[in-house]
């Protein structure tokens, strides 16, 4: 009988730290393990899941694309019935998780993904040449700006709060995948330097 290989993914991401560091003309990336995410499900149009993101203190992000913040929080839509918050401020999330708790409002509830799903922040200068190794050119999100993808066939959020600073979103059991590649594309896109 063949054993299977038991490397685990802890142990192969902190080989990986951190990931890639950025200099004045490459890009950098890293994990950020204080970030969480937090899904909020609604039925698509409600008007109780408008009202209790406004309570939480955002504007309602009218299309797929728009990408609102509050008390250092992003947020954006992920589908039409699915908005994904992102930040490491664990009291304002735990509010959001506390007033949107399954069972409070039959329109809309909020959950707790950071545990299957984490961020990489891609940071410095050069991103959109960077990435155009890896998404298509029409998915790069502009400032201030998200976009749902596929970064070398794997669903992602790339959420752009700053010109130099892109927030990407993933199922975490893939981080090794993404990090190999994300290497493997930085190589390939700035070796001339």
């Amino acid at each position: 009988m063949v054993e299977p290989l038991s490397v685990s993914a802890n142990a192969f991401m902190q080989n990986l730290l951190p990931w890639i560091d950025a200099d004045a003309d490459r890009p950098g990336a890293r994990r950020l393990n204080a970030m969480r995410v937090v899904s909020i499900r609604h039925i698509t149009g409600s008007p109780a899941a408008q009202l209790a993101l406004s309570q939480s203190g955002f504007a309602w992000p009218e299309r797929s694309t728009d990408l609102v913040s509050a008390d250092g929080l992003l947020a954006t839509r992920r589908h039409a019935g699915e908005i994904i918050v992102v930040g490491d401020d664990a009291a304002a999330l735990q509010k959001i998780l506390h007033e949107l708790a399954p069972g409070v409002d039959l329109e809309v509830m909020a959950i707790e993904m950071t545990h299957g799903t984490g961020v990489i922040e891609l940071h410095g200068p050069r991103l959109d040449e960077w990435l155009a190794h890896l998404v298509d050119h029409s998915a790069i999100p502009a400032e201030g700006r998200a976009s749902r993808c596929r970064l070398v066939d794997v669903p992602v959020l790339l959420v752009r709060p700053e010109a130099d600073r892109i927030r990407l979103v993933a199922d975490r059991s893939l981080f090794p995948y993404l990090a190999q590649w994300l290497a493997f594309s930085h190589e390939g896109a700035f070796s001339d330097l």
